[in-house]
């Protein structure tokens, strides 16, 4: 995926939902996130660990916290980090 062009779209997110990102923006400045940054880190970060999923399920580096397999292995993290950065 070539990120080297920075196109938006518009996406649909439920009301107490973004009342929430909202909230926590408002609450902890220290973050220095807006709703648009706030919501762009979620999404880079849910990448990047599905990602590392990807990746650990071939060598079986997977533990289970609640219902979310998590991979054991974060060399893979730095990889996909850099590709959605830039």
């Amino acid at each position: 995926m070539n990120m080297t062009v920075l196109g938006r779209v518009a996406i649909r997110i439920p009301h107490v939902m973004m009342d929430e990102v909202d909230r926590l923006v408002r609450e902890h400045p220290e973050l220095n996130y807006n709703r648009q940054q706030f919501v762009e880190s979620a999404v880079r970060e849910k990448i990047e660990n599905t990602i590392m999923l990807e990746n650990a399920k071939s060598s079986s580096a997977l533990i289970t916290v609640g219902n979310h397999p998590t991979a054991l292995r974060y060399s893979f993290l730095n990889k996909a980090s850099k590709a959605f950065r830039g």
